[in-house]
């Protein structure tokens, strides 16, 4: 796909003009005061997203919400096994959020003149290089915009480094790899070594550590008084779910932080940061005075970059759809036991931001942020639905019983007004967590032939009971759920890779057998 470039040219008969145009692009954003939504609408929206909380089984929850000029934030639950309270103010990992407000920090540099964004990188890191010469044509948009073709690589951070030349590590780990294109700026290809690298490259152009050169310049100027990208004292920690079916939690061993990697997902905040930098952008203009962004750098970092797709793109840091008339910016991270979920539609001065001190339990912050979203334009407020699985789960755990737990996923189906979700993804879920989480086979094939009845239409149930006459050790079985899957239209948009990753797994064990 080529490169769609969008510029502004700006055509104006008299001088004057064209100079007060670009005195005022360039002038510090306005100080402005946030307010309070009105009691009704901070009634609602509590209740909302507590009734929310109580189905989850989330350890902590976190919301901030903007709309126009009136911002709300909210927490509960726990930010660690002592029982410490999540609260507005708690600090959070905030993942591959880091993006969009580092790539403010890069935005400002090049609006001072330091870094040019179509200059190469090797202009400000002469040692950046990969595989092959293009790596030379490889600019600071490039890195901004996931399209320099570096390879995508998992983030270790159980072997946490956090030495001064930790950015200058990782820009020159990739020295030997190839990239993934040829060309840059040809395509997209998503790599938090991007931003890693970009971290690097502020270091060396101003001097001092990127953390530094963030706070200062870009964080105290939007109010964002508890965060950093230098992980807090006193931040959450992160929980896993510890047992399948009850869905008890507990507090990870490990914490995800390693300044290699901190560009791309080193940022803590908390949810009255997020209101503020969320305000910030949709309003373009700072809660606090002295800020030194500006409104021209504002306007550049919520411009659409590179097309992916029609009605899709990326900016800098951003993900960006265009839904019905609206550029919608969305930015989820799941990583290291936090989960955080940001939407932003500039047009509608419309904002939501949903956190998570868990990754792995059944509930999907887009779940919470979707229905906000669609609230602050008008829309009813329509609960988030709990997967089905869950119940199913609890009540095999209370009972031991699978007889229950159909049982209770039935009178589910019945209710016409059911909280839970019903749907065949969701009734997979119960047997995909007995298969691999469990690792109780004969129970997982009961729930995958019980879903298979429920939904004998359902493409995505027979793939699963072939998982589950794999793990079992049938092949006749496999064949036929295989056949009938292929049969069937795809209802997942798993079909063809499932497809794909059973039939192999069938031939190993038809080989095994012979």
């Amino acid at each position: 796909m080529r490169r769609k470039t969008i510029a502004r040219y700006f055509m104006c008969p008299f001088l004057f003009m064209a100079v007060t145009v670009l005195t005022n692009c360039s002038k510090p954003l306005p100080v402005a005061r946030p307010s309070a939504f009105a009691p009704q609408q901070r009634d609602s929206l509590q209740h909302f997203i507590n009734n929310y909380y109580e189905n989850a089984g989330l350890p902590g929850l976190s919301v901030a919400i903007v709309k126009g000029d009136s911002i709300f934030s909210t927490a509960m639950g726990h930010a660690d096994s002592s029982g410490k309270a999540f609260t507005p103010n708690t600090t959070f990992m905030a993942g591959s959020l880091s993006e969009p407000l580092l790539a403010l920090a890069v935005l400002q540099l090049a609006d001072e003149g330091k870094i040019g964004l179509d200059k190469p990188v090797i202009t400000y890191l002469p040692y950046f290089k990969m595989g092959g010469d293009n790596y030379q044509n490889v600019t600071v948009k490039h890195l901004l915009t996931h399209t320099s073709g570096i390879q995508h690589y998992s983030i270790m951070w159980d072997n946490p480094t956090f030495a001064p030349n930790a950015p200058e590590t990782t820009t020159r780990s990739i020295a030997a790899q190839q990239p993934d294109f040829k060309v840059p700026g040809s395509r997209v290809k998503r790599s938090p070594y991007n931003y890693d690298i970009l971290a690097d490259m502020i270091c060396k152009v101003t001097g001092q550590p990127f953390e530094k050169y963030v706070q200062e310049r870009v964080l105290n100027g939007i109010a964002m008084r508890h965060s950093s990208f230098i992980k807090p004292n006193n931040t959450a920690q992160p929980f896993v779910t510890s047992n399948w079916l009850s869905y008890q939690t507990r507090q990870d061993i490990l914490y995800p932080y390693n300044r290699e990697n901190g560009g791309s997902g080193g940022l803590h905040t908390s949810a009255t940061d997020m209101a503020n930098w969320m305000f910030t952008l949709l309003n373009r203009a700072s809660v606090v005075p002295g800020s030194q962004l500006t409104d021209k750098l504002l306007a550049s970092a919520m411009t659409m970059q590179f097309n992916t797709g029609k009605g899709s793109g990326i900016g800098f840091g951003w993900d960006i759809e265009q839904i019905d008339r609206d550029q919608v910016f969305v930015k989820s991270s799941k990583y290291g036991g936090f989960c955080t979920t940001t939407i932003l539609i500039p047009g509608k001065k419309i904002g939501v931001t949903v956190a998570s001190n868990i990754t792995d339990a059944g509930m999907d912050p887009l779940a919470l942020s979707r229905p906000l979203a669609q609230w602050l334009m008008g829309k009813p407020l329509v609960q988030p639905k709990v997967p089905v699985s869950i119940l199913m789960g609890k009540t095999l755990a209370a009972t031991g019983n699978m007889a229950d737990a159909f049982a209770v996923y039935r009178s589910a189906q019945q209710q016409a007004d059911s909280k839970f979700d019903v749907s065949p993804a969701a009734l997979s879920q119960f047997g995909i967590n007995l298969l691999h989480r469990v690792h109780d086979r004969q129970k997982a094939l009961e729930a995958f032939k019980f879903c298979v009845e429920r939904f004998p239409r359902s493409a995505y149930a027979h793939l699963n009971l072939a998982e589950g006459f794999i793990f079992n050790k049938d092949a006749p079985n496999t064949r036929k759920a295989l056949a009938m899957a292929n049969s069937l239209p795809d209802d997942s948009g798993l079909k063809a890779r499932y497809m794909a990753y059973l039939k192999e797994n069938l031939e190993i064990l038809e080989e095994k057998k012979s």
